[in-house]
């Protein structure tokens, strides 16, 4: 099946020119564009203490200029089918990790670097949510923390989870929380009272979708590689060419 989406204007980033290899497209101005099928996949650097990474599919690398801890470069295209998903560190040719995946056409997905050093490991997720109302969000939370092999997510101040024994690589199912500004989500290892550590105040945007996750590593009481909270808006897949 074919997709078309109308283009009103061309893109160019820099350190992307092996794009259009791994990412499909064909720009005509003022024209419909015919899209071969794709997955959407929103790649996650949770791999704590590990430097600024690259990505590549096979044999075409994206080219990330940021790709630090924490971040994520979000809702791409990709081919379906099988897949090698390789990891470098940035500016260097040879790949530090390899792991073979498979797309589905239509389907989304966040691939997590969890880990690190010769730990790290790529978990991917599928993405599968009912759309939302204008006052409400849709949250799932994801466990990225190697030593927390079970964890519960709250909102602070209220005392009943939002999520619970989530298990590490793998996430919640998604729910529908009230949208507002400065939530902030805490975790804590499954049935414990200790909280690991805070989020920053997230903005949940009414209409919206996004992940909550855990990374670091409980063992680490301060300093970086420590559980971080992070959130992740899925927007609009984004086209390049």
């Amino acid at each position: 099946m074919k997709k078309k989406l109308f283009k009103p204007f061309l893109q160019v980033s820099l350190g992307l020119i092996t794009m259009s290899l791994l990412f499909s497209s064909c720009l005509k101005d003022n024209d419909d564009i015919d899209l071969p099928d794709a997955a959407i996949v929103t790649f996650v650097h949770a791999s704590p203490k590990s430097p600024r990474l690259d990505i590549g599919l096979d044999n075409n690398r994206l080219g990330l200029n940021n790709f630090t801890y924490t971040s994520y470069w979000n809702n791409q295209r990709a081919y379906t089918g099988n897949r090698n998903l390789k990891v470098y560190r940035y500016g260097e040719s040879n790949t530090i990790y390899t792991k073979d995946v498979s797309f589905e056409v239509d389907k989304h997905y966040s691939v997590f670097l969890a880990d690190s050093g010769s730990k790290m490991e790529a978990i991917v997720l599928q993405n599968s949510s009912r759309s939302t109302t204008q006052d409400s969000a849709r949250v799932k939370f994801a466990n990225m923390s190697p030593d927390v092999p079970a964890m519960d997510f709250y909102i602070k101040g209220q005392t009943t989870p939002v999520a619970t024994n989530v298990a590490y690589k793998s996430a919640a199912d998604f729910i529908s929380l009230k949208a507002g500004y400065d939530i902030i989500f805490e975790v804590r290892a499954a049935g414990t009272p200790t909280v690991l550590a805070p989020s920053l105040p997230v903005r949940l945007a009414g209409g919206n979708i996004y992940t909550i996750y855990a990374s670091g590593f409980k063992g680490l009481a301060t300093g970086e590689g420590r559980v971080t909270v992070s959130s992740i808006k899925h927007t609009q897949p984004i086209y390049w060419y």
